[in-house]
């Protein structure tokens, strides 16, 4: 399976998120923020499920500089926010370079359907999830 980087200022989501993808056998790693989400992120690092809306660092700020030093790696954008403002922050990361986004909250099954999918190559940046 995965080992995922989960970036999320929300301890109970990050929590709920980490113990779904945990049950699926991947492996994860919680930060509570954008800075801490960067000095976590290694070479095993497949994936990185990043929330737009952190402190110290924002999820876009974030997501450009993993397309950066790890060019090769998953990203998925999450956001909670309104409609209108959530649809405008996930399209902006996916123009960043996300290669999905998903508004919260998320459906077990369908995350972890997406994570092997963008391992697989199944799905690339000209996909947009959105819930």
């Amino acid at each position: 399976m995965a080992r995922i980087l989960i970036a999320d200022d929300d301890p109970v989501f990050a929590e709920v998120t980490a113990l779904m993808l945990e049950e699926r056998g991947h492996q994860v790693i919680v930060t509570a923020d954008g800075a801490a989400a960067l000095r976590a992120v290694t070479e095993d690092t497949d994936v990185a499920l990043i929330d737009i809306y952190m402190p110290v660092k924002d999820g876009l700020e974030v997501i450009v500089e993993l397309r950066q030093v790890r060019p090769d790696m998953r990203v998925i954008a999450v956001s909670s926010t309104g409609f209108w403002n959530r649809a405008d922050q996930l399209g902006t990361a996916k123009a960043l370079g996300a290669h999905a986004a998903l508004a919260k909250p998320l459906d077990g099954d369908g995350l972890n359907d997406l994570i092997m999918r963008l391992l697989e190559g199944r799905a690339t940046h000209s996909n947009f999830v959105a819930h």
